[in-house]
């Protein structure tokens, strides 16, 4: 990584859609290197959350800050404004995310879908951006694809297209909103593989998850949500095999 992050702070957030107050007041750190899980039903704020930290939207209350740095927003005077659309994709280069949906470009090949946002955003040349996008598809065991189609791929590999894509800018963050929610159950451990192997090369990551034993394997720390809020959080054997609080119970025993 060029510019590795060193925290991600979330501090009194909340955000609504409406009428529906889906964050409500969050705190939320993450350290450099340390992979964070976060879990909990549907509905408890776990997506918005991934989508805050990433500027894909501003809360109404609160800060959001990456290395100290505010994200979406910046001061002027004793004031603050929204960055500029500019300025917000310049400081999301700095975020890689994978969602639940591939959203991989499907008129496009694997190389054209990796080499596009390098090209663009970081200015690279074509070539340095296909000798980069060659190396993570090996890296994601996908080194014979790069002329493919998105639509010609499993739904495992198009996710693994994905994460690599999101590495192709280096980033010093990644973030995955349940990955793996969207496969068939028996593609979901090659994309936990390529996540897993992340964790063990001490990536900073926010792994939004159903899947509660890799969750366990690979975190640092699970984050439970539920109501838009975090109820509970701890290393993965305090929070799985000694809840405290009685909704983390229910949860985990309904799953």
């Amino acid at each position: 990584m060029e510019d590795p992050l060193s925290r991600i702070d979330v501090r009194g957030v909340e955000l609504s859609y409406g009428s529906n107050h889906v964050l409500k007041g969050v705190d939320f750190h993450v350290g450099q290197g340390e992979v964070v899980c976060v879990i909990g039903p549907s509905g408890s704020g776990k997506s918005t959350l991934l989508r805050l930290v990433n500027a894909l939207l501003l809360p109404d209350r609160g800060h959001v800050l990456i290395d100290g740095e505010l994200v979406g927003r910046t001061v002027k005077g004793d004031r603050l404004f929204e960055m500029s659309a500019k300025a917000i994709n310049k400081q999301r280069t700095r975020t890689g995310m994978v969602f639940q949906q591939f959203e991989l470009f499907p008129h496009m090949t694997v190389l054209e879908n990796l080499c596009l946002a390098p090209v663009l955003h970081k200015k690279l040349s074509r070539g340095q951006a296909r000798e980069r996008a060659t190396k993570l598809l090996r890296r994601v065991g996908l080194a014979d694809k790069g002329d493919s189609y998105p639509g010609r791929l499993s739904g495992g590999q198009q996710q693994r297209v994905a994460i690599a894509r999101a590495l192709m800018m280096e980033p010093g963050v990644m973030l995955f909103d349940e990955p793996t929610s969207a496969l068939d159950p028996e593609l979901v451990g090659e994309v936990l593989a390529v996540i897993r192997e992340l964790a063990a090369e001490g990536m900073t990551m926010i792994v939004v998850t159903h899947e509660l034993r890799f969750a366990r394997e690979v975190a640092d720390r699970i984050v439970f949500m539920d109501g838009g809020v975090v109820v509970e959080e701890g290393a993965p054997a305090d929070v799985l095999d000694n809840p405290r609080s009685e909704r983390l119970k229910a949860f985990l025993s309904a799953v």
